[in-house]
């Protein structure tokens, strides 16, 4: 089995020598590529399945669901921050306690 499929690999490399040799070339310029650099260098899918493109809206999906709660935490970061600045404007040096009471000298 392990041979057989082997042989298979060897010949889909063959038929497809050129096109492996362009993605090649493209990861060489770019390091890293998506979907869309895939598809630009060897062209569309030869089939179309349902489950394929739903793959594709789902992590587009959760992608901008991911960029949309990263947002908010930052929003509520900065607000947390301008809280804490402002509430130590308030604060008089010397009222501030470390959380025991001290006896006043005699």
């Amino acid at each position: 089995m392990i041979d057989a499929a082997y042989v298979r690999t060897l010949q889909v490399l063959e038929e497809h020598k050129e096109e492996c040799k362009a993605l090649a070339l493209k990861l060489l310029d770019k390091e890293t590529i998506n979907h869309d650099d895939i598809v630009g260098v060897l062209g569309d899918r030869p089939f179309e399945t349902d489950a394929y493109q739903e793959y594709l809206r789902n992590t587009k999906k959760q992608q901008e669901d991911f960029e949309k709660e990263l947002e908010e935490l930052n929003k509520a970061d900065q607000e947390d921050k301008k809280g804490e600045e402002k509430g130590d404007e308030n604060l008089q040096p010397g009222l501030a306690m470390d959380g025991e009471a001290k006896p006043e000298p005699r």
